[in-house]
């Protein structure tokens, strides 16, 4: 992840505990970063 930030590369991380609801957290997460909604 540093190295991401370093060369200002955006991601969106995905840990094991949010794979029960993938979709969710993956939207979530992306929103937060990107700051709009994926289309469904």
């Amino acid at each position: 992840m540093g190295q991401y930030h370093a060369n200002n590369i955006q991601f969106v991380s995905i840990y094991p505990s949010n794979l029960h609801s993938l979709d969710y957290y993956f939207r979530k997460k992306f929103r937060e970063a990107k700051g709009f909604n994926l289309p469904t």
